[in-house]
């Protein structure tokens, strides 16, 4: 039986997508008009089959596989291969490394005290604007104000250091780590932001007037400078955990050291290749030529130099690796450089995961709990309750202690809800690798699935009244009566997020510090819409007016 979905269109699914307001909207009126499964053009990957049925998601959940193509905008960001496509057999030790660090709870506690500084420090600037604001009330943007929290926090994380905030909170056991003197915390978010702004913005970009081209030309100028930058810097700590003795013998540090040095050198040597390139398109078009074959020339010199250094670097790992067959017991696993280095990772790898592991947690993370203060400032009785329990479990504490979240029971019912009406990220793909049965319908090898989480989450056979926001669909007793993947917030399977258990403690604590101190309503006339930008964004940010409780 052939899949139901409506007729294929010359400009491959841009049109209706465009008309449906986007992505997102569109899949939740594909499936209310065809079905359970649909069949529907995809811009980049041709006729996707689209899966809302989580009965029927449980046939493609051991699918390792995903459509390159719709991957391809984040290949910039990796040197040793697009991590969000790799080979199933690459890809599988890769994720049982992170998992092994995201979803422990040695990495949670030990980074707990500094995730604490930092959402205080929020907490007390937006106090203090209230305090000086007329009615004691200070208005604030939740998507700018949050995603820029998530991101300092999870620079924390991967780095290893403290990113801003004031100090740790008690409980902390260093988590400043091997970083912890060598990065500046300022400007790696600042250089995170420039670089998220380029790479992601080219998803959406259409082409423009010639000035507008010129100002896209310096900022991917930026882009890439701020990209050597923040490598450079995962080479400081890299080499700093190295140099610190847990990790082997001086003599390979020594190795692993002079390549890192080399690698940094010919990074600054490029990005000052950029710059003059910059300089370049200021002089007259013969000019412009010239000195762009003399940079294309440098850069096939660097490419060259390139495989020399990863020569190098691969002698040193094969020494490291036998440095840790002799000593197996030296790995922290609460530290995600330092477990990355014990497995042997190429330095390029672990550049590659701390850069994806910060942008998949920076904008993941604040969205989500924008959209849970948006739900709760809606829903002043569901907010009563959440702050009756807060003060119930903390008393006259202004934070939680890590042991505190799992008797936040209420808290984690309201977040879970927040997440399926409004999922972070809005889908996910993979590409079936053999033929497989979705219910009535046959799909061949080679075949783009689509998980459209919302409208998963939105499928009134598994979720009476979808619409609304009720917590209590979070009860233990209620989540044994659904369909597993009823509820997909963080994907599934092989390819689903290694940090969602991070990503679970750092909303809950985040919320915990906001609600237990301030109160939210929606900002008079603001006008929440939700669009797809990589993540399930509003248009115009969440514009809420926030109150201290005890006025």
């Amino acid at each position: 039986m052939r899949v139901p979905g409506p007729e294929l269109c010359d400009d491959g699914g841009v049109g209706a997508i465009a008309a449906a307001g986007g992505l997102h909207l569109y899949q939740l009126r594909l499936h209310a008009e065809y079905g359970p499964v649909v069949r529907f053009q995809l811009p980049g990957v041709g006729v996707a089959v689209s899966v809302a049925d989580p009965v029927l998601l449980e046939a493609t959940a051991r699918i390792d596989e995903r459509p390159a193509p719709l991957f391809e905008f984040l290949a910039p960001l990796c040197e040793a291969g697009n991590l969000q496509v790799l080979g199933a057999e690459e890809h599988g030790p890769w994720r049982r490394l992170l998992l092994e660090v995201f979803a422990g709870r040695p990495s949670h506690e030990r980074h707990f005290g500094e995730f604490v500084a930092l959402v205080e420090a929020l907490a007390e600037r937006w106090g203090a604007d209230a305090g000086a604001a007329p009615g004691g009330g200070v208005a604030v943007a939740l998507q700018k104000d949050l995603t820029a929290l998530s991101l300092r926090m999870i620079c924390a994380y991967a780095l290893g250091v403290g990113v801003g905030g004031g100090g740790r909170g008690s409980g902390d056991s260093g988590a400043g780590g091997a970083g912890g003197e060598i990065v500046e915390p300022d400007k790696v978010v600042e250089a995170f932001e420039d670089v998220l702004t380029e790479y992601l913005g080219r998803v959406y970009r259409v082409a423009g007037s010639e000035e507008e081209r010129e100002e896209e030309s310096a900022g991917q100028a930026r882009a890439e400078r701020a990209l050597t930058y923040l490598r450079d810097t995962v080479d400081r700590v890299v080499a700093a955990h190295r140099a610190s003795g847990r990790h082997g013998p001086d003599d390979r540090t020594d190795r692993s050291d002079r390549a890192d040095r080399s690698d940094r050198s010919d990074r600054n040597d490029q990005a000052d290749r950029t710059n003059q390139a910059d300089q370049a398109d200021q002089a007259d078009q013969a000019d412009r030529a010239d000195r762009a074959d003399r940079a294309d020339q440098a850069d096939r010199n660097a490419q060259a130099n390139q495989a020399d250094r990863n020569a190098r670097a691969d002698r040193a790992d094969r020494a490291d690796q036998a440095d840790r067959n002799a000593q197996p017991d030296r790995v922290d696993r609460s530290d995600l450089i330092g477990a990355l280095l014990h497995a042997g990772t190429h330095p390029a790898r672990i550049r590659d995961t701390v850069m994806v592991t910060m942008l998949a947690a920076h904008h993941t993370t604040g969205v989500a709990v924008s959209w849970t203060l948006y739900l709760l400032g809606r829903h002043p009785e569901i907010a009563e309750r959440v702050a009756e329990e807060l003060d119930r479990v903390l008393g006259d504490r202004t934070a939680p202690g890590y042991a505190d979240l799992r008797r936040l029971t209420y808290l984690d019912m309201v977040l879970k809800e927040s997440m399926r009406l409004y999922p972070p990220g809005p889908y996910g793909a993979r590409e079936t690798t053999e033929a497989l049965r979705l219910g009535a319908y046959e799909i061949p090898a080679g075949t783009t699935l689509f998980y459209p989480f919302w409208a998963v989450h939105m499928n009134p056979d598994h979720w009476p009244e979808p619409e609304r926001f009720r917590p209590e669909r979070f009860t233990p007793e209620a989540v044994a009566e659904r369909a597993r993947l009823a509820y997909i917030p963080f994907g599934i399977g092989p390819r689903g997020c290694e940090g969602a258990g991070l990503a679970m403690v750092e909303a809950e604590l985040v919320l915990a510090v906001l609600l237990k101190r301030f109160r939210f309503r929606l900002a008079p006339g603001h006008e929440v819409t939700p669009v797809e930008r990589f993540v399930l964004w509003a248009a115009d940010d969440i514009r809420m007016v926030v109150t201290p409780r005890d006025r």
